[in-house]
């Protein structure tokens, strides 16, 4: 499963996606400015809480062992929150 997704405002994301095992994000951008990219976790679909941040180019592989081991669902998702944009574009990837 792939999610990419060219963020030129604020409050746009890549995902979300289901993740079970491992995961990657790739961030990309020529030009960041003070835009701070958000990796952000759901265990409902709904309501997301942030995990980490990022202000430059990454390529990054995690581990989400959280509630797949019971069957449930964990959401993740990739992006620049409501006033944390500044310039760009940024290409935010998730991908398992």
């Amino acid at each position: 499963m792939l999610s990419t997704k060219s963020v030129s405002a604020e409050n746009q994301f890549a995902g979300p996606i289901e993740i079970k095992g491992l995961f990657g994000v790739s961030i990309q951008s020529t030009n960041w400015g003070s835009t701070i990219v958000t990796l952000q976790r759901s265990f409902d679909g709904v309501t997301y809480n942030d995990i980490d941040t990022y202000t430059s180019n990454l390529e990054a592989v995690d581990w989400e062992p959280g509630r797949s081991e019971w069957g449930e669902s964990v959401y993740y998702r990739l992006g620049v929150k409501t006033g944390a944009y500044d310039s760009g574009p940024v290409v935010c990837t998730i991908y398992q």
